[in-house]
């Protein structure tokens, strides 16, 4: 999240475009994920994401007021929550030019179930209305892929983004 931060201002301080955006597609695994793009030249721009595992949320929210109940009558705090998250820093690079059709991804990404790994990714970007716009993105685990021995739907995903 202070990756995100930090990029907004940069984005305010030298006026260059930045779109931020929210990927519909986690939610349906029930994964709030939101991301900053700030755009550094022409043909590339620096991406960022983080997101929130909200099945995982749900769980340990229950989880401490059943504790919490249980202790009512003693002196002891309730458990602190622990959640699942993810964090993805990359480059993207736009062969025409930057928010505009074809993309190619690589970065690294961060997840609290999985540790780092290495990504590679493409997308296309689509305008939907005025500065509103769609992307569809397929991004591999690098890592996770070879362990596993298979790609899979969830890292494929269809972000909503506002260029600004």
């Amino acid at each position: 999240m202070l990756l995100i931060l930090i990029l907004m201002l940069c984005a305010i301080l030298v006026r260059a475009q930045t779109s931020i955006g929210l990927d519909l597609s986690s939610l349906l695994y029930k994964e709030l994920n939101i991301g900053l793009d700030h755009r550094i030249s022409k043909h590339w721009s620096l991406h960022g994401s983080a997101g929130v595992n909200m099945k995982i949320l749900k769980r340990e929210i229950g989880k401490e007021e059943l504790e919490h109940d249980s202790n009512f009558n003693s002196n002891s705090q309730p458990s602190v929550r622990s959640y699942a998250h993810r964090e993805k820093f990359g480059f993207r690079y736009w062969p025409n030019t930057a928010y505009s059709g074809m993309h190619l991804n690589i970065g690294g990404e961060y997840r609290t179930d999985a540790g780092l790994d290495a990504t590679l990714g493409i997308g296309y970007m689509f305008p939907i209305w005025k500065k509103l716009t769609g992307s569809i993105v397929y991004d591999i685990g690098i890592i996770r892929a070879q362990k596993t021995g298979k790609l899979t739907i969830e890292d494929l995903k269809l972000e909503l983004s506002w260029i600004f």
